[in-house]
């Protein structure tokens, strides 16, 4: 999901060049839309999570992929990767690399989300 349609073309061609668009699902909503939710758990699980949202955002972003957990979405082996400020690394479980003051988050768990 990416909310700036721009953005999520230039993310569809990239997974065309790629060779990667049977294998990859791209779509302009916005993730912290309950109804955009339950489609994709719909659409799901999912095995790999890539997450990329604004740093001002990073509460919501936490707060949908929980609920995402929740509802279904993820399947039991998947793994997220998810980059943030390095000062909020912390909220996400997994093993943290940091980059200045940007961290990748690798979380081979997702079901800890909700145990947090």
């Amino acid at each position: 999901m990416e909310r700036d349609r721009a953005a999520a073309r230039a993310i569809r061609r990239s997974a065309e060049a790629l060779g990667l668009q049977d294998r990859c699902r791209v779509a302009a909503r916005d993730i912290a839309d309950a109804e955009t939710q339950r489609h994709l758990a719909r659409q799901g699980p999912f095995d790999l999570i890539f997450c990329d949202p604004p740093y001002a955002e990073i509460e919501a972003a936490h707060d949908s992929l929980k609920s995402l957990q929740n509802i279904g979405a993820f399947s039991s082996e998947a793994i997220l990767v998810i980059e943030c400020a390095k000062a909020d690394a912390e909220r996400f479980p997994g093993k943290a690399y940091r980059y200045g003051d940007t961290s990748i988050v690798l979380c081979e768990d997702v079901s800890e989300l909700v145990s947090e």
